[in-house]
C-alpha cells in the first residue's frame, strides 16, 4: 500500500505544472504574429502562397479538433462548477468547431459549375462566425455573473446570420481560381482595393483581439491558466487575420496566415493538455488523501482502541482498583493490538503483492497462532484494487480468528476462485453458531466488521452456519 501511495503522490507531482502568466503568454503570441506579418511584408520572397488544398484542410481540421476539445473541457467545467459562463464558452467553441466541420462540406456539395463562388463563402463565414462568437463569449457572457440563456441564444443566432451574409458577399470578390501573387504585385494590390476582401479579415482580427484580451483578464482574475491559453490562441488568430487583410488570399490554398492559424490550434491544444494534466494531479492528490484517511481510520478503530484499553487497565492496576480479571483482559488486548499492528505493517509493506499471496500469508500466520490446520485453494492471477485487497485480507484474518477462538475448530479452509465472478470462501469444522443469536456479542461484532469491509468495495457477504456443523463465510464480487 505504501507503493500505491507513493505512485499516486509521484503522479500528482509529475502533473503539477508551473503556472504560466496569461498576460505574458498572450503578449508573446501577439508578438510572434506581428513578427511573421512584418517579415512577410518586408521580404516578399518569404511570403507563402501554395496551391495545397490538402494542407489547408489539415489546418482547418486542427482548428476544429482543438476547438472541439476546448468545448468538451469547458462543458465538463460547467457541470462541475455549475457556472453558466463555462457553459457559454463550451457552446461558443462547440459551435465554432461544428461550423468549421460542416460548412466546407455543405459548400462542396452545393457547388455548381455556374456558381464557383460557393467554394469560398464557407471559409469566410467560418472565420467571421468563429471570431465573433468567441469575442461575445469572452467579453460579455464570460464577464456576466447571471448569463441569460435566451440572450445568449439570440446573440449566437444573430452572429451566425451576419457571418453567412458577410461570407456570401465576400466570396464574390475573391478569385475563384488559385493564383500566386507576392505582396506588392499588381494583382495583389488590385485585390487589396476591394473593401469586401479587406474588411472581413479586419473585423475578424478585431473580434479575436477582443477575445484575447478578455480571456487574459479572466485568467488573471480567476488565477485560471486555461483561459490564458485560449486568449493566446485568439491573439495569434488576430495576427493571422491582419496578415490576411494585408495580403488577401488569391483563391483557396495555403498562405502565411495559415501558419499562424495552425499555431492557434497548437496553443489551444496545449491549454487543453495542461487542463487535463491538472485534472490528473487533483485526482491523484484526492486518492492519496483518501488512502491516508482510510489507514488512519483503521489504526484508530483497531490498534489505537486496544492501546487505550491497555492504558486504562494499567492505570486501574496502579491505583489498586483493578479487578481480578484485569491482567487477563490486558493480555488479550495486547494480543489484539499486536495482530492489528502486524496487519498494518503487512498492508503498508506489500502493496504490490498478488492477492493470493497476501491471503496465504495472513491465513498461515493466523492459523499458526490459533493452532489450526490450514488448507488453501487459491486461484492465481485474480486482480483486486488496494482497498479490496486490504479488506479481503482482514476478512480472512477475522474469519480464521473467530473459527479458532469462538468456533473451537481444528481445521479451516480458505478458497479463492474465479468462476462466475470472484469468490472468497472461508469454512471451518467447528461447533458452528446461530448468526442471529450472536447480536451484541464479540463474535457478532466480528461478523459486522467483515460485512462492512466487504461492502466497502461493493462485494456481497454471506454467512452459512448452524450450531454443531461449522461455519462458512463467503465474499463475492465482480
Amino acid at each position: 500500500m505504501n507503493d500505491t501511495l507513493g505512485m499516486f503522490a509521484a503522479l500528482a507531482r509529475s502533473y503539477d505544472l508551473q503556472p504560466v502568466s496569461p498576460r505574458l503568454l498572450t503578449a508573446l503570441a501577439a508578438l510572434c504574429g506581428a513578427v511573421v506579418t512584418v517579415v512577410a511584408a518586408a521580404v516578399p520572397a518569404l511570403y507563402l502562397a501554395f496551391r495545397l488544398p490538402v494542407l489547408r484542410g489539415v489546418v482547418e481540421m486542427a482548428i476544429t479538433i482543438s476547438a472541439g476539445l476546448v468545448a468538451f473541457l469547458a462543458l465538463g467545467r460547467s457541470r462541475q462548477r455549475l457556472a453558466r459562463h463555462d457553459l457559454v464558452v463550451a457552446v461558443a467553441f462547440g459551435a465554432f468547431a461544428l461550423a468549421n466541420l460542416v460548412l466546407p462540406v455543405v459548400a462542396r456539395i452545393s457547388r455548381e459549375p455556374g456558381q464557383p463562388v460557393l467554394s469560398n463563402w464557407a471559409n469566410v463565414t467560418c472565420e467571421v462566425f468563429g471570431a465573433a462568437i468567441l469575442a461575445l463569449a469572452a467579453r460579455w457572457l464570460l464577464r456576466s455573473a447571471h448569463t441569460r440563456v435566451g440572450v445568449a441564444a439570440a446573440g449566437f443566432a444573430s452572429i451566425a446570420a451576419s457571418a453567412v451574409a458577410i461570407g456570401v458577399l465576400t466570396a464574390r470578390h475573391i478569385p475563384t481560381s488559385f493564383a500566386v501573387a507576392r505582396p506588392g504585385t499588381a494583382l495583389s494590390l488590385h485585390i487589396s482595393r476591394s473593401p469586401f476582401v479587406v474588411a472581413p479579415p479586419l473585423l475578424v482580427a478585431a473580434c479575436y483581439a477582443l477575445a484575447a484580451v478578455a480571456f487574459a483578464r479572466q485568467s488573471d482574475r480567476d488565477a485560471d491558466e486555461f483561459w490564458g491559453w485560449l486568449g493566446a490562441g485568439c491573439a495569434l488568430s488576430a495576427a493571422a487575420s491582419v496578415n490576411a487583410a494585408l495580403f488577401p488570399p488569391l483563391g483557396i490554398g495555403f498562405y502565411t496566415a495559415d501558419i499562424l492559424r495552425l499555431g492557434t490550434a497548437l496553443l489551444w491544444l496545449t491549454g487543453c493538455g495542461r487542463e487535463i494534466a491538472s485534472y490528473w494531479a487533483g485526482w491523484s492528490r484526492l486518492l492519496v488523501a483518501e488512502e491516508r484517511r482510510r489507514i488512519a481510520r483503521d489504526l484508530h478503530d483497531g490498534l489505537a482502541q486496544e492501546l487505550a484499553f491497555i492504558a486504562n487497565q494499567v492505570a486501574l492496576v496502579e491505583r489498586g482498583t483493578a479487578s481480578s480479571s484485569s491482567l487477563e483482559q490486558v493480555g488479550a488486548a495486547a494480543r489484539r493490538a499486536l495482530t492489528e499492528s502486524r496487519r498494518a505493517i503487512r498492508a503498508l509493506s506489500t502493496g504490490d503483492e498478488p492477492l493470493e499471496v497476501a491471503l496465504a500469508h495472513v491465513a498461515e500466520e493466523v492459523a499458526l497462532r490459533e493452532r489450526l490446520r490450514l488448507h488453501l485453494a487459491l486461484d492465481p492471477g485474480i486482480v483486486a484494487g488496494p482497498r479490496a485487497c486490504d479488506a479481503l485480507v482482514r476478512i480472512v484474518s477475522e474469519a480464521i480468528t473467530n473459527a479458532g477462538r469462538h468456533g473451537h475448530a481444528s481445521a479451516v479452509t480458505v478458497e479463492l476462485s474465479n468462476g462466475d465472478g470472484y469468490r472468497l470462501r472461508v469454512s471451518d469444522d467447528g461447533v458452528g453458531f446461530d448468526p442471529v443469536g450472536l447480536s451484541g456479542r464479540e463474535g457478532g461484532f466480528g461478523l459486522v466488521s467483515m460485512r462492512e469491509r466487504a461492502a466497502m468495495f461493493g462485494a456481497d457477504f454471506v454467512i452459512r452456519a448452524q450450531c454443531g456443523s461449522g461455519a462458512t463465510i463467503e465474499v463475492a464480487w465482480s
